[in-house]
């Protein structure tokens, strides 16, 4: 297994600018760029020792918001994988096959207090929340464990693009995208699984064992109500999701946590830099802390920085995502992909 730490993506972007105008209104999605990364040395290394891990595996799997779904997207374009099956908005558990019978009459709702989601479409049930009725009055009484499953606690995503999905590579391997939006997340609930990530650790176990796992986290937590947003809290989440979820009691053999990308800073949404940098310095300090306690140690639980790089506005798509050549990317070096063969180097 890969002796790792950290992978920190580090190098030159270089562009070939487009000849078309910028859009007037900042907010408009930009025009892509003809971009490559040129590596450094210790970046190139690194990635080439985390690529031959998932060569060895046969299940890989993502864990994340909208965000981790598109690098799922381009990593399945990368490595030539085809979809399998992809789950509605709401549909994650009848994906994971947990019957009716062993789903929860009464929804516990989450407990923004504790940096608990969903928070807003997965909260309300089917529909936006009205921010003014719904979430205030969930903040104002704790939320209320009565609310039955016709109305809330149905199993939606928060995000609309993150459906759960599963697909085939190389000859029989097996790719996996679960939408887990917030380090302690509450919207998939079965009899005796109150989280998201009891759910999906149990899941991993029985039908992707031994899985190489991508965690990605931060971007929805930071819309929570701001007096309950703390970076240590959130990173005490991580430490469980991570150490007692996927590597205590899940299927995953490596966990690979992916820090925050750089956000343009628009300033009508919730999402800011210095607040990314906070999380993913947490991150950091929890590789750090389950390396020194061994529950991480021997390649088990590493870190791929990806911040610095991505903080370009010419690589945002919007606010928090980036363009489809970032993802790209990323997506080719974790797996060791050419991009012009689409497929995995010998």
């Amino acid at each position: 297994m890969l002796n790792w730490r950290t992978c920190t993506l580090s190098g030159v972007w270089e562009t070939t600018p487009s000849t078309e105008a910028a859009p007037e209104d900042a907010n408009k999605v930009l025009l892509p760029l003809n971009q490559t990364l040129k590596e450094d040395e210790s970046s190139t290394v690194c990635f080439r020792g985390l690529a031959d891990v998932i060569k060895e595996a046969d299940n890989v799997v993502f864990l994340g918001d909208s965000t981790t779904k598109r690098m799922f997207k381009s990593a399945m374009t990368a490595i030539a994988a085809t979809t399998r099956a992809e789950a509605t908005r709401c549909g994650t558990l009848d994906m994971m096959g947990v019957a009716p019978g062993e789903r929860v009459n009464s929804w516990v709702t989450p407990d923004v207090k504790v940096m608990e989601g969903p928070y807003n479409f997965g909260l309300c049930g089917k529909r936006w929340c009205n921010e003014f009725v719904d979430q205030v009055d969930l903040i104002a009484t704790g939320g209320t464990a009565e609310r039955g499953r016709d109305e809330k606690g149905v199993g939606c995503t928060d995000c609309s693009g993150c459906a759960m999905e599963k697909a085939e590579w190389g000859g029989g391997k097996r790719l996996l995208f679960v939408p887990v939006e917030f380090a302690r997340d509450v919207t998939q609930q079965s009899a005796g699984k109150r989280t998201t990530q009891e759910q999906v650790a149990g899941y991993i176990e029985r039908e992707y064992p031994s899985a190489v796992c991508f965690v990605f986290s931060g971007f929805h937590d930071q819309m929570l109500p701001p007096t309950y947003v703390s970076t240590p809290l959130w990173k005490s989440h991580m430490r469980s999701y991570i150490k007692d979820s996927l590597l205590g009691g899940g299927g995953c053999r490596v966990v690979v946590g992916m820090t925050l990308t750089a956000v343009l800073g628009l300033k009508k949404f919730d999402q800011t830099n210095e607040m990314g940098r906070d999380m993913n310095e947490r991150l950091l300090e929890l590789q750090a802390e389950g390396f020194e306690e061994g529950w991480g140690s021997r390649g088990r639980f590493g870190v791929v920085d990806i911040y610095e790089t991505s903080n370009s506005r010419e690589l945002h798509e919007d606010n928090v995502h980036m363009n489809e050549f970032f993802y790209g990317t990323i997506a080719r070096l974790i797996f060791g992909a050419t991009e012009k063969e689409g497929g995995l180097n010998p």
